[in-house]
């Protein structure tokens, strides 16, 4: 095994996540490759990974998909907390026609207030 080979049997987000292990994996096998030669691998550190522009932009966009997907579950979990108590809210304006219409009053001031910023 070589250390080409590690890394390439090793999907890029593992190496990322796991550098830890990879380094002692790394270490393995380089201790294999040079203890017959009397040399001692004491330790081996990833410092640095560099990648090609392209694979830049797929992690992105990756990385923006999932954002963008809490937070839908985030405002769909809103959404699901907020349904019980505007039904309650429609519930009681129904019975009082006033509402109706005070409702609609705050509606054209929001309005309004937002055209005239």
């Amino acid at each position: 095994c070589s250390v080409k080979s590690l890394v390439g049997e090793e999907n890029l987000q593992t190496i990322l996540d796991n550098r830890e292990k990879v380094d002692e994996r790394l270490k393995e096998i380089l201790t294999e490759k040079t203890e017959p030669f009397g040399i001692q691998v004491h330790g081996v550190e990833i410092a640095k990974i560099e990648l090609p522009p392209s694979v830049r932009r797929a992690m992105a966009i990756v990385a923006e998909a999932k954002k963008e997907k809490e937070a839908r579950i985030v405002d769909a979990e809103g959404q699901l907390a907020a349904a019980p108590i505007l039904l309650e809210a429609a519930n009681t304006m129904s019975k009082n026609e006033v509402s109706y219409q005070l409702k609609y009053f705050d509606l054209v001031k929001d309005i309004s207030e937002n055209n005239n910023h």
